[in-house]
């Protein structure tokens, strides 16, 4: 099922400027990363484990972008994230 990246979150997807944290309230075991640029189409993809309930995700320097997280328990999460960069 398809839900906001605000449902599984406490706080949305956090961008510091390289890394994007996600605060998860459940588990919900191995999860996919989809980063795509609005502007470039740039992709960054990544795997990482939500069993700590916090993960970091190293993605480096991007712009405006699409998210999409799948995770082992069958959910998908899409947002955006504005990043202002100008």
């Amino acid at each position: 099922r398809s839900r906001g990246l605000g449902d599984v979150y406490k706080r949305q997807c956090v961008y510091d400027g390289e890394t994007l944290v996600f605060d998860f309230v459940l588990p919900e075991g191995q999860c996919e990363l989809s980063v795509r640029g609005i502007d470039n189409g740039y992709v960054v993809t990544e795997t990482f484990d939500s069993s700590d309930l916090v993960a970091e995700v190293f993605v480096g320097t991007i712009t405006d972008c699409e998210i999409e997280l799948t995770t082992q328990k069958g959910n998908t999460y899409s947002g955006v994230l504005y990043v202002g960069n100008e």
